[in-house]
């Protein structure tokens, strides 16, 4: 172990550490925020040799063309943490490896990735070389002054060290799980989320804070109007307020049951099935509003940054089992389809523009590249939409009349009721994919609820037999895809991602009889079943995208783009970049990255990617 605490130190040491070839790297902070909080140490080298760099006081440009080196592979726990202090630095560090994103490719769906320490280095390290590293230590830095204590120095030497000896293992595991490809697209990938957290995303602060005032006020209006529901049943209290826990669930289905309805549950699908609209309307958009204002709050607004004036929220690359990014402080990655919320994220100087851009239809186009259903290639060859096949032979059927289903806002009557063809449509696309992965009637009904449109249990049951008639081929492919991943205990994505299943066994069944324990058996059996047909396509889906941004940021370093085009969000099949200028030009670049992406995955039927450019989000 060598402390670099002078610049000389480090420039005569730079060719000792490129000998070393492999790298392990890592880095230890004051705090998270790479643009407020003080980078201490940056260690690098492998379990025989360290070098630790006192970053406070020592210039790291000699590092700059070692840790951009393309060709030099290094290895870390947590790389986006590390690549953004090091970027602020002015070293963008390239061909990365991540010993925590590879234990997540390992263990899809074995382990929940939220189990406390298990995707950590402490956990990591105790767990594949049986050495405990005191978590203590590492919080010791975040309230450091002065000089290093010897324990620290010896805590961030080993960090360096567990690396190498880790990824030996991993990488015996990659090969034969046969897990390469994944792994590569995910270390490809670690830079473009490393530069998404590091750009962040411009708020306009008081448009959020409206939007979340005007959630508050609708929230209370729709209390106020749920309560009133049940005056005539429930107690008053002393201020002459309807004395009801709107919260409670034994006492909603308690006032329900005195209105005449007992139900069983207060979900929504429950009561929108079960009680008429205008006893259930009230509790669903007060509960609408009520969630909008605690998950789009004021958490976004006291995460702008002090410095860069935009948020920067953390990414897994792989935050789900399928292989999707999850988001945190703040989520970026659940805000919803909405002009209102969207809107507020804007680009952030004058004559800046938001590009936004999502794949046509990307999980129809994957179902017809697993299944090879004839109808749906013919459909999409001849840029037809698969949903408005399917949902103009449904709803001339439950309508009695031939009817077009399409993306009109064209209003039609149906039972006296006023329907948007539109509303249809969608009806169609949520249909269209619940019953592809299995959903009963029970779900089928709640989405033509959600239209306006009645539906009965025979009639769900006979739209799902027409479903399947009408695409026999997408429905043999897709099950024996659930019943592989069942009996294989794992599925995988056309790019070779895979999801792993435990598969339940009688004995651990909850049950007081044996007919109650197969009955568990038999419903957790169906759950893998949807779950392996689903991430063979979300998995796909996660690894499309991540492909699209690998080659756009490839397209950015090698066009000498990095000041006028910025990788800002990736959400599901969506790509939100900001640009300085030449929007058109970029919004181009991107289209094309994203077309090549898809085709590398899918050559079935034609590719499309459609997009917007606008002052704010706009999708």
């Amino acid at each position: 172990m060598i402390l670099i605490e002078t610049s000389q130190q480090l420039q005569d040491s730079i060719q000792s550490i490129y000998e070393l070839g492999t790298l392990s790297v890592d880095s230890e902070t004051q705090g998270l925020d790479p643009f407020t909080s003080t980078l201490l140490l940056v260690q690098i080298g492998n379990d025989k040799e360290q070098f630790l760099i006192d970053a406070r006081i020592v210039n790291l440009t000699p590092l700059k063309p070692l840790l951009e080196d393309k060709s030099i592979i290094k290895i870390l726990a947590s790389a986006v943490f590390d690549y953004k202090f090091l970027r602020r630095q002015d070293i963008i560090m390239e061909n990365m490896i991540d010993v925590l994103n590879n234990e997540r490719i390992l263990e899809a769906g074995r382990v929940r990735f939220h189990t406390k320490g298990y995707f950590s280095l402490e956990g990591l390290t105790k767990r594949y070389l049986d050495i405990s590293l005191d978590k203590a230590v590492t919080e010791s830095f975040f309230i450091h002054r002065g000089k290093f204590s010897s324990e620290q120095l010896e805590y961030a030497s080993m960090d360096v060290k567990v690396l190498p000896q880790i990824w030996k293992i991993q990488k015996q595991r990659l090969l034969q799980e046969n897990l390469w490809k994944t792994f590569q697209l995910e270390s490809d990938c670690i830079p473009a989320f490393g530069d998404i957290e590091y750009n962040g995303l411009y708020l306009d602060k008081k448009k959020w804070y409206d939007l979340y005032e005007d959630n508050i006020l609708k929230m209370n209006k729709y209390l106020k109007r749920t309560k009133n529901i049940f005056k005539d049943v429930w107690d008053i209290d002393l201020l002459d307020e309807i004395d009801i826990n709107i919260e409670s669930n034994p006492q909603m289905l308690a006032a329900f049951n005195k209105l005449g309805y007992p139900i069983t549950s207060t979900k929504e699908d429950i009561i929108q099935l079960e009680t008429p609209k205008e006893i259930h309307e009230d509790l669903i958009k007060y509960r609408e509003h009520q969630t909008a204002s605690s998950r789009y709050g004021l958490e976004y607004i006291n995460a702008v940054n002090s410095v860069t004036e935009r948020l920067h929220p953390n990414i897994f690359g792989i935050g789900t089992a399928t292989g999707r990014p999850s988001s945190i402080k703040p989520n970026m990655l659940n805000i919803p389809v909405d002009e209102r919320y969207r809107s507020c994220f804007k680009a952030q100087h004058d004559g800046g523009k938001i590009l936004t851009n999502d794949y046509a239809g990307q999980e129809a186009r994957i179902m017809t590249e697993i299944s090879q259903e004839p109808s749906w290639i013919d459909a999409h060859n001849k840029n037809l939409s698969v949903h408005e096949l399917i949902g103009s032979k449904i709803f001339s059927l439950v309508m009695g009349k031939d009817i077009t289903i399409n993306k009109s806002n064209k209003v039609i009557d149906y039972q006296g009721k006023k329907v948007k063809i539109v509303d249809l449509y969608n009806t169609t696309k949520n249909i269209n994919f619940a019953i592809s992965y299995g959903a009963g009637t029970k779900r089928v009904m709640q989405q033509f609820l959600l239209a306006g449109v009645p539906c009965t249990h025979e009639l769900a049951l006979e739209i799902i037999d027409i479903h399947k008639k009408e695409l026999p081929i997408l429905h043999e492919v897709l099950n024996k895809c659930g019943k592989n991943g069942y009996y294989q205990e794992y599925s995988t994505s056309l790019g070779g991602r895979k999801r792993y299943f435990l598969q339940p066994q009688l004995k651990n069944m909850k049950g007081d009889t044996k007919k109650e324990r197969q009955r568990s058996l038999m419903a957790q059996k169906f759950a893998i079943e949807r779950e392996s047909k689903n991430h063979i396509i979300q998995g796909t889906g996660a690894d499309m995208l991540k492909k699209a941004m690998i080659l756009l940021r490839n397209s950015i370093i090698k066009l000498n783009k990095q000041n006028e085009l910025k990788l800002l969000l990736q959400i599901y099949d969506e790509l939100v970049c900001e640009s300085e200028k030449n929007h058109k030009e970029n919004q181009s670049l991107i289209q094309k990255c994203m077309i090549q992406a898809q085709e590398f995955y899918q050559n079935t039927v034609s590719a499309e990617v459609e997009g917007t450019i606008a002052n704010s989000w706009s999708k």
